[in-house]
């Protein structure tokens, strides 16, 4: 009769990275081969920190910890992880992306002869010596006269 023997595997070297935030944390664990083993939601409180420690010592042993903003929403858990002797690194959660500047053709708002057209519309419509003024009133003072030339032709008959 042959006897089969298995090999004792290692636990899973896991590296376990915790985006916080002020209400809850999320955690990703992954094994040494970067495979995702597992993720799972805990409250922001000292419980959700020792109940999301102990989901990652389940999962194998851990190598390190990522935890975005130790010095802000993640400083509690890092607290936590440091009395226990686990090894903490903080992950920056500032992404710089390459600006794009987009323009688009619009039409000229200046012309290079405005200034003279408005000099010429002040001219033209402006105050009280102004060309249309001007106009405007000989123009009524023709009618008048015509006015006046017709009742005289009325009256001499």
């Amino acid at each position: 009769m042959a006897i089969t023997t298995m090999a004792h595997t290692a636990p899973p070297r896991v590296t376990v990275g915790v985006d916080t935030h002020k209400d809850l944390h999320v955690a990703a664990a992954r094994d040494q081969l970067g495979r995702r083993l597992a993720t799972t939601t805990t409250g922001a409180t000292s419980a959700g920190y020792a109940e999301l420690l102990g989901w990652a010592l389940g999962l194998g042993e851990v190598t390190a910890w990522g935890v975005e903003g130790t010095g802000s929403y993640g400083a509690g858990l890092t607290a936590l992880l440091h009395t226990h002797g686990e090894r903490v690194v903080e992950v920056s959660d500032r992404v710089s992306l390459e600006r794009v500047y987009i323009g688009w053709p619009t039409p000229e708002y200046f012309n290079k002869d405005d200034a003279a057209l408005d000099i010429a519309a002040r001219i033209l419509a402006d105050g009280l010596s102004s060309r249309i003024r001007c106009g405007k009133r000989a123009s009524i003072a023709a009618l008048r006269s015509r006015r006046a030339s017709y009742s005289a032709s009325e009256i001499s008959g």
